[in-house]
């Protein structure tokens, strides 16, 4: 079980815990360490100005948006594989994982602004602090 973060955690570790009680079941299913390491994943490759430019153009509901959610998911994976190795439970749990905190996140990108602004402070800090 994740544990919520104090009040004086950085705001990523908000964010996981706000994705980890959304995911509910399948959080739990992944393990709070593998979940931390894929939304912290999830978020170090966030498409923002793609993804900016996606909404403003009018097209978030367009196949854009999924092609740029397939590339993040193909890029998380490849940085997962890469420093804990090749898993078979990638295409069994943690690919749908990955794109549910998408979905989630896409969410947020949608409908807050003050996300839309973090969105790259959160990447830099995850680049910063690693994926523990």
């Amino acid at each position: 079980m994740m544990k919520a973060p104090g009040p004086d955690a950085a705001p990523m570790e908000h964010l996981e815990h706000q994705l980890w009680q959304l995911l509910g079941a399948r959080a739990k299913a992944v393990g709070p360490a593998r979940f931390r390491r894929l939304a912290r994943l999830t978020v170090r490759h966030w498409p923002t100005e793609t993804l900016e430019r996606i909404r403003t153009a009018g097209h978030w509901q367009g196949a854009e948006r999924k092609k740029v959610g397939r590339i993040l998911a193909a890029r998380v994976r490849e940085t997962y594989e890469a420093t804990d190795g090749v898993t078979p439970a990638w295409p069994i749990i943690l690919e749908g994982t990955v794109a549910l905190i998408w979905v989630c996140l896409c969410d947020y990108h949608a409908r807050e602004e003050g996300f839309r602004l973090h969105a790259a402070n959160l990447s830099r800090w995850v680049a910063r602090n690693g994926l523990e």
